[in-house]
């Protein structure tokens, strides 16, 4: 089933020149995938495919398509594994963004 991938409340407003709503992040349970914005293709990650495709940083594709900042572009695997990589590699990722 094709949904949001987080809480969006409609009315949806059509993304300009685009595929899929504005400050929405389409999903596709069946296959884990989330919508490209800009080509409308389904990727298990789309901040990969929009940087590698269309040269748009994360950020970037963000803020043009009204997303928040913290808003995953991932299917839930993908952010699984990402969430887990980074508390396995917490050491590494706390000296590398200086945190302490």
């Amino acid at each position: 089933m094709i949904r949001s991938l987080y809480k969006a409340q409609e009315p949806f407003m059509l993304a300009p020149d685009g595929h899929g709503y504005m400050g929405v992040v389409m999903y596709d349970d069946v296959t884990d995938t989330v919508q490209c914005h800009i080509c409308g293709k389904w990727f298990k990650d789309n901040g990969i495919h929009s940087v590698k495709k269309h040269k748009l940083l994360s950020s970037d594709y963000k803020m043009r398509f009204g997303l928040n900042l913290g808003t995953s572009l991932c299917g839930k695997e993908v952010s699984k594994r990402k969430s887990e990589f980074l508390i396995a590699h917490k050491e590494i990722t706390n000296k590398t963004f200086h945190l302490t």
